[in-house]
């Protein structure tokens, strides 16, 4: 098949850049014409995939005035309005699209429903000044006018949902039928999240931040802390009874808010925040128990790169990438994300029992094992089949 697939980024740190970037390589090495139409690609092999770079505004100088929202909505206009133009659909068996676009396209990969989100997130809101920041900010509208318009029935052949969570809020929010959406869980390089990476990295991690091997350490990843329940899992540290406990915070927000909660609990001495790191399997290896207290998560890779990396994951029943884990076997699920009691209470449930924590951790790779890059790619490719088949 030739294949055109279209993303405003694709490189690996992250999100649906780290998505695609890994997809588009595995279905070139099942020996289709692959083609990515991109604002920004990093690290793709174009030897076995075409590049076609799409020209958009760079929202760096409105970023470097602080007018991030702007530059976000600056950005995403421009790649979709330009990617309309540069991209001859025609000449495609299957176009592939990744968030909004106003391209012509066969599927729709939703790597989220932006409606079902900013829903949520108004029940949050602190006031009509949080109300006016959230609600007029351009970006959110540009995502839902263009969201509105791919999810119109005869916009799209099929849409793939990264989760069943997604699948229902793109059922309920746009009234689509359930039979258009196929659900394809995203996945995990086997080889860089491993569990024998903790022979080779536990240690070198554990020094580099004074952290003894007796020490249990609890592990956060995430660059939105607030959306993925950072606050819950500080209130949480403060009730665990134990001395011995270290909380490894990885990834780019503002900390500030952070560490004047930890020392008004007075847990500050007990974390640590190491910011953004691109070399993330060290960080599992290094860890005990990898804690995701989510409100809101479509899928979340870092929850099956910890299981991956055989740790015992203790997650939001919200998170789309929950699906794939049974309670008490796989991984810990926690049924009411802000509720600090629960959090408290499975952690130490795991803290307690070490034996426990290795069979969980056990068991999590081995479900792992089931969404590498390789299967989510041919299960991707089946659905380009059908769709295929269904335009002949």
């Amino acid at each position: 098949m030739k294949i055109a697939i279209v993303v405003r980024e694709c490189h690996r740190r992250g999100g649906i850049s780290r998505v695609v970037s890994e997809i588009v390589e595995k279905i070139a090495i099942l020996g289709h014409e692959v083609h990515v139409f991109s604002g920004n690609y990093e690290n793709v092999d174009d030897t076995k995939i075409i590049l076609h770079k799409i020209p958009m505004i760079k929202g760096s100088l409105f970023n470097n005035l602080g007018l991030y929202k702007i530059a976000k909505f600056l950005e995403g206009i421009s790649f979709c309005i330009i990617s309309k133009f540069y991209l001859k659909s025609d000449i495609f068996d299957i176009v592939h699209v990744n968030g909004d676009t106003l391209s012509k396209f066969d599927i729709r990969m939703a790597h989220s429903c932006h409606k079902a989100w900013l829903k949520l997130a108004n029940k949050d809101l602190k006031g009509p000044i949080d109300w006016i920041k959230k609600n007029l900010n351009p970006h959110h509208w540009r995502i839902l006018i263009t969201e509105k318009f791919n999810f119109k029935k005869g916009n799209y052949k099929k849409i793939i949902a990264i989760s069943e969570i997604v699948k229902q809020e793109i059922v309920e929010n746009y009234d689509i039928p359930s039979k258009d959406i196929v659900v394809v869980h995203l996945g995990v390089d086997l080889n860089e999240f491993n569990p024998t990476n903790k022979k080779l990295y536990r240690n070198d991690i554990r020094n580099k931040y004074n952290i003894s091997n007796e020490d249990i350490v609890l592990l956060f990843v995430g660059y939105d802390f607030r959306r993925k329940g950072l606050e819950f899992v500080i209130r949480a540290l403060n009730k665990l009874k134990y001395k011995n406990i270290k909380l490894l915070v990885v990834g780019k927000d503002r900390i500030s808010p952070y560490l004047n909660l930890a020392r008004q609990l007075n847990v500050e001495d007990k974390i640590v925040f190491v910011g953004p790191q691109t070399e993330i399997n060290k960080f599992y290896s290094a860890s005990d128990i990898f804690v995701f207290p989510t409100v809101y998560e479509p899928f979340g890779l870092v929850i099956i790169e910890a299981m991956a990396s055989g740790v015992a994951v203790v997650v939001s029943k919200l998170a789309g990438a929950a699906e794939l884990i049974t309670d008490n076997r796989d991984g810990i699920l926690i049924e009411n994300p802000k509720n600090v009691d629960e959090i408290e209470e499975k952690l130490s449930y795991l803290i307690e029992n070490e034996k426990l924590r290795e069979e969980i951790g056990k068991n999590a790779r081995i479900t792992a094992e089931n969404f590498c890059w390789d299967k989510v790619a041919k299960r991707i490719v089946n659905v380009y089949k059908e769709v295929l088949e269904s335009k002949k």
